[in-house]
């Protein structure tokens, strides 16, 4: 954590392409049940790939629940969207995720997460748990399913 970001980054054992599409595409395979609105441990997470794309749970009721808007997907580079689990859209923080090649088949994948729309007490009261949630994120997409980009 640096002042008011929480940043938190793993190393992967996919090339660029492949941990891009993981992260969005595969997203249901590794987020953790733990983590998800419904309470239902088969809801699915979805992310839309494109600017204006959400990102949100669909439990096996149907019911949704949104967690984000993507505002810039620059594929395989980076993506950054809003980040408002379960709350108002007026209320929102923003994350940043970068794609870094580091060797052949290795990709850096770094989460920053700022303040963004909220107030700064609403932020100081959030950021404990965004700082954990975000680690047990990184931990669940460290070693994703080799996928097709």
């Amino acid at each position: 954590m640096t002042g008011e970001t929480v940043v938190r980054g793993v190393e992967v054992s996919l090339a660029r392409e492949k941990a891009f599409g993981a992260w969005h595409r595969h997203i249901h395979l590794w987020w953790p049940a733990s983590h998800r609105l419904s309470g239902d441990p088969a809801s699915r997470m979805v992310f839309e790939p494109c600017a204006g794309g959400r990102i949100f749970e669909r439990a096996t009721d149907g019911r949704e629940f949104d967690w984000g808007l993507v505002e810039v997907w620059e594929p395989p580079e980076r993506i950054v969207h809003t980040w408002q689990p379960g709350g108002p859209r007026d209320r929102r923080s923003r994350v940043t995720i970068e794609f870094t090649p580091i060797a052949a088949g290795r990709t850096r994948v770094r989460v920053t997460h700022t303040p963004g729309e909220l107030a700064r007490e609403e932020w100081e009261r959030a950021q404990a748990r965004f700082t954990a949630g975000w680690d047990a994120i990184v931990k669940a997409f460290a070693n994703p399913r080799e996928v097709e980009p």
